[in-house]
């Protein structure tokens, strides 16, 4: 058994020696072509190791945060802070990254399932829903500049502080990763920002 265990984490760190070859290689490949002036070759070049880390590294996000209001990629107003009412919507932005496009019929599905879980600050779970969002949508062609607005409503709790956490499942591979939004409820009647 501990034989096959030390093959296994051989074989691991071998792999992670390659790929970190290929993107030393592109990296040094893209730093020549800017030197002799080809900035598009060096773009290509150094597109094609983010295609790596895309593929190969694990879901994680640029941005995760509360808003009041997003219109697209980069265009939203943050929240100013984290209070709101029992009802209330909650809307936040995400920006997502490494997850998978899947060709299909000419374009390119994304699909994630989004767990929702409340707890408080002791980590005691409140509520939680398994597949609360889902995000399906199809692009023409794969792109870095992916968003997503999630939308619900605050739940009717006691005043206090409590923690959103939203935990993203790429339906397309075994990817997973979350974040957490703080969330402050207060009374009903007490006024809170929009």
């Amino acid at each position: 058994m501990l034989l096959a265990t030390a093959i296994f984490v051989g074989a691991a760190q071998n792999a992670a020696r390659a790929k970190d070859a290929r993107l030393a290689d592109l990296g040094e490949k893209a730093a020549e072509a800017l030197e002799k002036g080809d900035t598009v070759a060096a773009l290509d070049l150094l597109d094609e190791a983010s295609d790596i880390v895309w593929r190969e590294g694990p879901l994680a996000f640029r941005k995760a945060l509360a808003v009041r209001s997003a219109e697209g990629f980069g265009d939203y107003v943050p929240r100013p802070d984290n209070r709101y009412r029992p009802g209330e919507t909650m809307l936040v932005y995400a920006e997502p990254v490494a997850f998978t496009y899947e060709p299909q019929d000419g374009q390119h599905l994304v699909a994630m399932d989004v767990d929702l879980t409340i707890s408080n600050l002791t980590g005691q779970v409140i509520a939680e829903g398994r597949k609360v969002f889902s995000v399906k949508t199809k692009v023409k062609a794969p792109k870095r500049d992916f968003n997503v607005v999630l939308s619900c409503p605050v739940p009717e709790l006691r005043p206090g502080n409590y923690r959103a956490e939203f935990t993203f499942h790429d339906t397309q591979n075994a990817k997973s990763a979350g974040f957490s939004i703080p969330l402050q409820i207060t009374e009903t009647d007490q006024e809170a920002p929009q």
